[in-house]
């Protein structure tokens, strides 16, 4: 209680934090392995007695299985499994946890109620706590009084905007061939009782109702002892139970009950020194030497003795029917203890069902009424008889047409309802005068009676009237009693008790839609009882999964508009464990089998499909399980719907899942916690351009990946325009590009499960100058490819040995077509007076082109407009240049590819040359040369070698082996200085100072400045 209670202060805490999300889920597991295997091991027992399976529990898990595998009892306690109690109780949290619920701290919100308590102790580490790095994950035991508890909680912080899971997995049950319910009814005005509280029970009908301080006990033939709390005897409050079949009578003395059983031959002592707790401390077997065979006692009283009535077969033949049956009393004393009883019993002949009642004077026993009858012979007969309590000696009888109970208040007030006038039955009070019975009044009752209570006062005769429900008697006037109200029921009043103003009747009835029940580890609930703790809490949606047996007569209590109930079975079916085959009944591995532990891990049936649906993912292989495609619509989550239908079409077991959803909201929930907030804005957006010709061009579109539990997808828009969701992947291929000319923004969203969509993100495009089929397309790393002129931009790119230039005037949000100016590759460009220069390479010659005024100058006067510069017949090849135009010269600065030996080996070769546009001639000048000869033509690190001026002085940049080098000409002479190991080096100049960047040996990018040299001297500073 302890532990409850600091939960509900944490819950409460969290719920005070406004804006914040408080659904809650409740997972229930009424039982334990072991705890199971016993279950299955005593209804086994009792169906061995009985031979009869309406005496048993068909509700018990695995019971069905153990009877249709013949299963014995020492098989079923020895063998492995039913650890699927804990198993799919672990992965059910697990399921949860993953998906974002939290359930660590104050923010627990995953209540795992779980047999008694504490985490099961397995050794198979995939099940344990530990590996989430957990302490434990069992929150509480899953006692009856737990689960009130915690529904009780949330009823209190939860709210209309709130989420409520409940899973369930333990023994189920069916109230039998009819329900029950106890009714409490306030009598403070006995002429028209008002009923003021209702709770259904899983019996029968209570047949022996008893209120004894501040409990009300009920005895019922087939479901065993119950009792409740009735300090508020206006709503009773259900708190333990023994449950045993064939309890017939009790009485209470002290700190304990005593209790006959009609089929064990045994009576039962039970401590309630503390009611919640009750447990059997004693037995005693009523045995008779002269009885051959014979059921157990039917009644009980208790005084200085305990006197008990049985029956005794004493003639039975194998295969014939029974030729007498003799009832006897037994008169038992108990001078220590209940063991160390004994006993004399007498022939008294007792009907089944029979009452008795004991009359003390002054505290000494003094007289037995005991009903008796025989219905066995030719001729029947009934009546009282009165026997000596000191002997067991018969006093008299009182012949009396089918006594029912009998009630001795005093030897003036003796009470006895009958069963006579059919359908119709009486009540009668009477004396005991002159050594026998005497009648004083009686009155006909509307049905036949079952049970009553008279009030202490004797003022009042409470009856339980059969099927015209609570029938109250004036008795103030012995003589002359009177009906002087009647309440009627909807069900067959059967037991009866009373507190103060407050009357109990039991009922039972029978009904098409059986109430059905869900074990606890001490008790159950019943359907109607666990929806009226559901009904209590407000929720936005309430979903439910249930794998018990008999869980499809759940959902006409649970159903609701807004509710999502998914059941292992029907009302009338049991549930299965998992058996290793599918659908087409072939072998599928549903229970694991670990090498490392050497065991097999069990589940439900209903549980593996239903968890591996929304897991989209099995559990075994545990490092590498396979994908689950249970997601229909592919938006990234398994809804409640989706994880039935998975769970429906690939179960094989002979049970048939149900599903309730009368708002048709299953297919839009989801297990994911919904954070009442949108996803995050999708980032990294970036993009790649593809093309089909030169008229058909496509943006591919990327950004990175959304990893938020309830995330779904992605929206993406075009001029603000939805084009497309998209769900697993981070890119979209859009041929849009039919749209140059105008501009072109596209936007990313995320969306998620729940339907919140996030803010736009932009993706900035920088809208493409070309497509090439070149990953040098546009010239060497440190080449200039672009620039500007009268308001236009110009690029220059190559695909295909043919050089093409394109243009943009709005800054580069469009572009023109790409316009062919020449073949070759590797462009470069620069600004000339009123144009722009471009230049690149063919083959071994290198080409240039001059746009004036925005045009470009034709190739009909190609001489001294189109000039090739041819230089030494040895270059096999030049590689990306770099320029620099400074007054109309253009500075170039290159690397060639030198046969050394024609055909046989090469070397490199970096050369300088100027000319000035209107005077192309020139000659090359060598500024430095390769540190060796290679076999084939090599291809340096860097793409081009890199060029700025100091005025007209240039200076440059490049890599050679690995380093870089700086070189400037001095006077007539190239000097070169070795700055340290690297590639790709890029230079530029700004007074005073030379700023060379580069890649260093580790992969750093590293700029250094220093002011160019006067003589042989570099000194040099890293920025």
């Amino acid at each position: 209680m302890k532990k409850l209670f600091l939960m509900f202060i944490g819950i409460c805490a969290y719920a005070q934090i406004p804006n914040l999300p408080n659904h809650h889920a409740v997972l229930i597991t009424g039982d334990t392995p072991s705890g199971a295997k016993q279950k299955i091991v005593q209804q086994l027992e009792l169906l061995e007695k009985t031979g009869d399976t309406s005496m048993v529990n068909m509700g018990i898990w695995g019971l069905q299985e153990a009877i249709e595998k013949g299963m014995s009892k020492e098989e079923i306690m020895n063998s492995e499994g039913y650890d699927e109690f804990w198993n799919d109780t672990y992965l059910m949290w697990e399921v949860l946890f993953q998906k974002g619920w939290p359930d660590t701290g104050q923010l627990d919100h995953i209540h795992v109620l779980y047999g008694n308590g504490i985490d099961y102790p397995t050794s198979n580490k995939r099940y344990q706590a530990s590996y989430h790095e957990l302490p434990h994950i069992t929150d509480h035991s899953a006692y009856y009084g737990d689960v009130v508890n915690i529904f009780d909680s949330l009823k209190y912080v939860m709210g209309p905007q709130d989420n409520l899971f409940c899973w369930t997995f333990d023994h189920g049950g069916r109230t039998g061939s009819s329900s029950s319910k106890l009714y409490v009814i306030d009598v403070s005005q006995s002429t028209s009782p008002q009923i003021v509280d209702s709770i259904y029970l899983p019996a029968l009908g209570f047949l022996r109702m008893k209120v004894f301080g501040d409990y009300l006990y009920l005895l019922d033939y087939h479901k065993g002892l119950y009792i409740f709390d009735i300090t508020k005897p206006y709503h009773p409050t259900f708190v333990s139970k023994i449950e045993k079949p064939m309890f017939t009578d009790f009485e209470v003395i002290g700190n304990f009950i005593y209790i006959t059983n009609v089929y064990t031959d045994i009576e039962y002592e039970i401590n309630i020194e503390n009611p919640y707790n009750p447990y059997i401390s004693d037995s005693f077997v009523l045995e008779d030497p002269y009885e051959s065979w014979g059921w157990g006692g039917w009644g009980i009283a208790c005084g200085n003795y305990h006197y008990v009535v049985k029956d005794l077969i004493t003639k039975f033949h194998d295969f014939a029917p029974i030729d007498t049956i003799i009832k006897r009393a037994f008169k038992i004393e108990f001078p220590n203890h209940i063991t160390d009883a004994y006993g004399e019993f007498k022939p008294v002949c007792a009907r089944e069902w029979n009452d008795i009642e004991l009359y003390q004077h002054d505290g000494v026993d003094s007289l037995i009424f005991i009903e008796s009858g025989n219905y066995y012979d030719t001729i029947s007969w009934t009546d009282i008889r009165i026997l000596r309590a000191s002997d067991l000696h018969l006093v008299n009888t009182y012949d009396l047409n089918l006594p029912y109970k009998l009630l001795v208040k005093d030897l003036d007030h003796i009470f006895v309802n009958t069963e006579e006038g059919y359908p119709t039955g009486k009540f009668y009070i009477l004396k005991f005068l002159g050594n026998n019975l005497v009648e004083i009044g009686s009155i006909s009752t509307k049905s036949l009676g079952n049970d009553y209570s008279v009030n202490d006062n004797l003022e009042y005769a409470y009856v339980a009237d059969g099927d015209s429900g609570l029938t109250i008697i004036d008795i103030r006037t012995p003589e002359n009693p009177k009906i002087i109200s009647n309440l009627k029921l909807k069900h067959k009043a059967m037991g009866i008790s009373h507190k103060d103003n407050f009357v109990y009747v039991s009922a039972y009835f029978p009904d098409s839609t059986l109430p059905v029940f869900l074990c606890t580890m001490d008790s159950f609930i019943l359907d109607t009882e666990f929806a009226s703790f559901i009904d209590s809490i407000q929720t936005n949606r309430k979903i439910f999964w249930m794998q018990q047996c008999f869980s499809g007569g759940f959902i006409d209590n649970l159903e609701d508009e807004n509710s999502i109930i998914h059941t292992a079975c029907k009302y009338n079916e049991p549930a299965y464990r998992a058996d290793n085959i599918n659908r087409s009944g072939t072998f599928y591995l549903e229970n694991e089998y670990d090498s490392i532990t050497g065991k097999t891990y069990h589940h439900g049936e209903y549980n593996f499909y239903t968890m591996n649906a929304v897991r989209q993912k099995e559990i075994w292989p545990y490092d590498n399980p396979p994908f689950i495609p249970s997601d229909m619509n592919r938006n990234g989550g398994t809804s409640i719907y989706e994880a039935y239908i998975w769970e429906k079409e690939h179960e094989s077991r002979s049970e048939h899942p149900q599903y309730s959803d009368i708002s048709n909201i299953g297919p839009e929930t989801y297990l994911e916690w919904d954070d009442f907030a949108p996803p995050l804005i999708p980032s990294g957006g970036t993009y790649r351009y593809k093309r089909e010709n030169d008229y058909n061009w496509g943006i591919n579109l990327f950004w990175k990946k959304n990893s938020e539990v309830d995330f779904s997808g992605y929206n993406l828009y075009r001029y603000n325009n939805l084009i497309k969701k998209i769900y697993k992947d981070t890119s979209y291929l859009d041929f849009a590009m039919d749209l140059r000319g105008k501009p072109v923004m596209y936007k990313v969203s995320s969306f998620d499960l729940w339907g919140y969509e996030s803010g736009k993100a932009n993706i900035p495009l920088i809208y493409p100058i070309g497509i090439s089929t070149y990953l040098d397309a546009t010239g060497g790393n440190n080449g200039r490819r672009i620039t500007f002129y009268n308001g236009k931009i110009y690029a220059f790119y190559s695909s295909e040995n043919k050089v093409y230039c394109i243009t943009s005037s709005d800054t580069g949000k469009t572009w023109s077509l790409p316009e062919y100016i020449g073949d070759g590759k590797y462009p470069v460009c620069d600004r000339i007076t009123n144009g722009i220069i471009a230049l690149w390479v063919n083959g071994a010659s290198i080409i240039y082109r001059l746009n004036r005024n925005g045009i470009w100058e034709d190739e009909d006067t190609l001489p001294p407009l189109y000039i090739f510069i041819i230089p030494e017949e040895s270059v096999h090849g030049i590689l990306p240049p770099s320029i620099k135009v400074s007054r109309d010269t253009v500075n170039i600065f290159a690397e060639f590819v030198i046969i050394s030996l024609p055909g046989e080996v090469y070397r490199l070769e970096w050369n300088y040359g100027k000319f000035h546009i209107d005077n192309p001639d020139f000659a090359w000048e060598g500024v430095d040369r390769g540190p060796g000869y290679y076999p084939m033509p090599p291809k340096p690190k860097t793409l081009s070698p890199t060029i700025t001026l100091k005025s007209n002085t240039p200076l440059l940049g490049y890599d050679k082996d690995g380093k870089i080098f700086y070189a400037q000409k001095q006077d007539t002479i190239w000097k070169r200085w070795e700055i340290c190991a690297g590639y790709s080096p890029s230079i530029d100049y700004k007074y005073p100072y030379v700023y060379l960047s580069f890649v260093d040996a580790s992969s750093k990018l590293r700029v250094i400045s220093f002011v160019p040299p006067s003589d042989t001297i570099l000194n040099f500073e890293e920025m």
